[in-house]
């Protein structure tokens, strides 16, 4: 039996296109918020628990889930404020 990290999520045709064309450089304004809505919330699984009896899957899950956040973070925190979190750590 495939280990849940071993498989992809259920994804649309769209979905799957969409991702692509980001990757592609080449992915309209919907492509672009798709295939990022796709990754944060089907691929990083924000949004769903990370909990699973075996705790090495919830370690992965974890790992997953934590890329998601810095991701949403970034999108939902102006960029004045990240640039001076930068220049005050030294970036």
């Amino acid at each position: 039996m495939a280990r849940q990290h071993d498989s992809l999520p259920a994804l649309e045709t769209a979905d799957i296109c969409s991702i692509k064309a980001v990757y592609q450089g080449n992915a309209s304004d919907i492509q672009q918020k798709r295939a990022m809505d796709v990754i944060i919330k089907k691929f990083l699984k924000i949004g769903s628990l990370s909990f699973d009896r075996d705790p090495y899957v919830t370690a992965f899950n974890e790992g997953q889930r934590n890329a998601g956040l810095q991701i949403v973070h970034i999108v939902s925190t102006s960029l004045d404020v990240l640039t001076a979190r930068a220049k005050k750590r030294g970036e």
